[in-house]
């Protein structure tokens, strides 16, 4: 009696490879060519009945930037005489998620004197936890990492509270972007807040007293003001005239002075 034989077939819906062996015996590989769709299948004739075959899936197509999830493998299957038995895989192809990291600078004069800064992120509808950076914090370069962004998300970042305060001025640059995250890849931003001290005034009240007709002789350049920025010097020369000689002596040396001195 001549012995029975049977046939395998493979059917893939993937672009791979994979092994077969029957009985620890290896047979030809299956390999599915890079960007190939749809089900694929190959088919080993001659099998001895009551083999047992084992499918396994060799490499899985997946890159750096599009991940896999594969079914039915490995699998086994024992061959019956004069039959055909068959094997499924089946490998499922989506792009690997990104990331997007947000650097964020604190700089100028008044770094580590402002209030709490607060920044919002949205990807593709999805609201992320908030940033926040806590008042105080010196002059320094942050970076906050979203991880396993889904690839192709736009992603808004937005600067909502820059820790102006009433002593101190915030100029922020790329207060508000936006970016597309790629494919097992990371999208970066910089946003940039320079601190600076919010400008003060100074009140000065002239007051000029004198005798006989001394108020009538004050003229430009009797008194001479140089006013400055809050914590620089303030200097006046003549702020006032007493009754007497000094008065008139001061008024002339005065009146020498040019106007602006």
């Amino acid at each position: 009696m001549p012995e029975a034989r049977a046939r395998f077939r493979i059917r893939r819906a993937a672009a791979n490879s994979s092994g077969v062996t029957c009985d620890g015996l290896p047979l030809p590989e299956f390999t599915i060519p890079a960007g190939a769709t749809g089900t694929q299948s190959r088919t080993y004739d001659n099998i001895p009945a009551g083999l047992t075959c084992t499918v396994t899936e060799q490499a899985d197509g997946s890159t750096s930037t599009i991940g896999v999830v594969t079914t039915g493998s490995p699998q086994d299957m024992t061959i019956s005489p004069n039959a055909e038995a068959s094997a499924e895989l089946t490998d499922t192809y989506d792009p690997v998620p990104g990331s997007l990291q947000v650097d964020k600078t604190i700089n100028g004069p008044a770094a580590g004197s402002q209030g709490a800064i607060t920044i919002d992120v949205t990807c593709g509808g999805a609201t992320l936890p908030e940033w926040t950076i806590p008042a105080g914090t010196g002059a320094t370069t942050l970076t906050n990492t979203y991880q396993d962004i889904p690839a192709g998300s736009s992603c808004t970042v937005t600067e909502t509270s820059n820790g102006a305060t009433t002593t101190v001025t915030a100029a922020v640059a790329g207060a508000n972007q936006t970016v597309t995250v790629p494919a097992g890849a990371v999208a970066s931003l910089s946003i940039t807040d320079t601190f600076t001290p919010e400008p003060g005034a100074v009140e000065i009240t002239k007051m000029i007293t004198g005798q006989g007709d001394l108020t009538d002789r004050v003229v430009q350049g009797l008194a001479v003001l140089a006013v400055h920025q809050v914590g620089q010097l303030v200097h006046a020369l003549g702020d006032e005239r007493t009754p007497g000689p000094q008065a008139g002596l001061a008024a002339v040396e005065a009146q020498r002075l040019p106007p602006g001195r």
